[in-house]
């Protein structure tokens, strides 16, 4: 399956574009421009960060940080609280120990939420960690501890990214979405026909009646909520399958 979002390289470098910050421990970089430094203060008061920690102590400690910062903090114990709230806007910043990336997506998609996600550790992730994370679609990482400033502006970072991706990445996550629903056999289905294969051939491929293949395709489509094949076939290529 396709990552949603750029190439982990690419993306560092960005951050470093939109952020003027170095990987690692991000700093605000002071700006010789006024109405520059004006802006980015701006874009620090507008963000809205949504911290998911079972740890309280944590929670209280990151809110606050967001807060002296000039940002606007929501706290959730949980991600099943964070979805019963139904967020519909800001950044959705959770501990890594809520479970997996590609899990956490699947659970936010599911509810229709689609709120860039960053995860912060408290212990140096590593590089093939990082890797995985950023190609299963999580927006960003960071390494506890950090300050107010170094949230907001990898907010930044990722509704910049977002906003100028987001028709494509929201398409894209909802076909996830209905891909989600399938069984692995009705997958395996759909992948056939991407490639062109009739159901006379997928039925040979997997040892199958040709009716039983032809159930199978039916199902998947009711699933997706499409009247035809070709319909099937586009969400399968929007999900990146």
């Amino acid at each position: 399956m396709q990552n949603a979002y750029l190439p982990v390289d690419i993306l560092l470098t960005m951050k470093q574009e939109v952020t003027g910050a170095t990987t690692g421990n991000r700093m605000l970089v002071a700006s010789s421009e006024f109405d520059r430094g004006q802006q980015e203060s701006k874009n620090l008061t507008l963000q809205v960060v949504h911290i998911v920690d079972e740890n309280f102590r944590n929670r209280a400690k990151i809110s606050m940080s967001v807060v002296q910062s000039g940002g606007i903090a929501e706290i959730f114990d949980s991600l099943e609280e964070l979805i019963e709230a139904k967020v519909a806007s800001g950044t959705i910043l959770a501990n890594s120990t809520c479970g997996r990336p590609r899990d956490l997506l699947t659970r936010l998609r599911r509810a229709n939420i689609f709120l860039p996600l960053i995860l912060f550790a408290e212990e140096n992730l590593s590089t093939t960690q990082i890797v995985r994370a950023a190609h299963e679609g999580v927006a960003d990482i960071l390494t506890w501890p950090f300050t107010g400033d170094d949230v907001l502006l990898s907010c930044i970072y990722c509704q910049e990214f977002m906003a100028g991706q987001s028709d494509t990445i929201r398409r894209r996550e909802q076909a996830r979405n209905l891909i989600d629903q399938l069984t692995s056999r009705e997958r395996e289905i759909l992948e056939l026909m991407m490639h062109g294969h009739s159901n006379k051939e997928m039925a040979n491929l997997l040892n199958l009646s040709p009716r039983t293949v032809e159930d199978y395709r039916l199902n998947l489509i009711k699933k997706l909520g499409v009247g035809a094949s070709s319909a099937a076939i586009r969400i399968g290529l929007e999900a990146g399958i």
